[in-house]
């Protein structure tokens, strides 16, 4: 999907996932070449 992404000509690819996810998705999304930008923080408060 990147490959025909890169051919299409666009130059990024973006993704977001929960840094707590037990599944480690961060960890094999910077296998592949992804790097953080940013990272969010939410807080909530139940009313």
């Amino acid at each position: 999907m990147l490959g025909a992404a890169g051919r299409a000509g666009y130059t990024h690819a973006a993704l977001d996932t929960d840094t707590d996810n037990r599944t480690g998705a961060a960890g094999i999304y910077a296998k592949v070449g992804f790097v953080i930008d940013q990272r969010i923080v939410v807080s909530r408060k139940t009313v």
